[in-house]
């Protein structure tokens, strides 16, 4: 199996806990391509959001961390929905 990457327009939509729309952005990264299709390999640019918001780091189009829903799309890849992580004390 070759991995090979590319660079992709990732669509980044955010919302609110109450489900309804924040705001949204766009930003270009160096994906993983699956199985040299042209398909992108969604786990791992999810798991590159996922791991911002845990470090708590500035997210595309927002000015700190987000703890609400983050849709991730883009073109060639299945979107994907990140549920906002629970707290111990929930």
């Amino acid at each position: 199996m070759s991995v090979e990457t590319r660079e992709v327009e990732i669509h980044l939509t955010y919302f609110k806990d109450s489900g309804k729309y924040y705001t949204d952005a766009k930003v270009t990264w160096n994906c993983e391509m699956c199985n040299g299709i042209q398909v992108v390999y969604m786990p791992a640019v999810c798991g590159r959001v996922r791991g911002m918001q845990e470090r708590k780091e500035q997210l595309p189009g927002l000015s700190g961390s987000w703890s609400g829903l983050i849709l991730v799309e883009c073109e060639n890849g299945v979107p994907c929905l990140l549920l906002p992580e629970k707290d111990d004390t929930e």
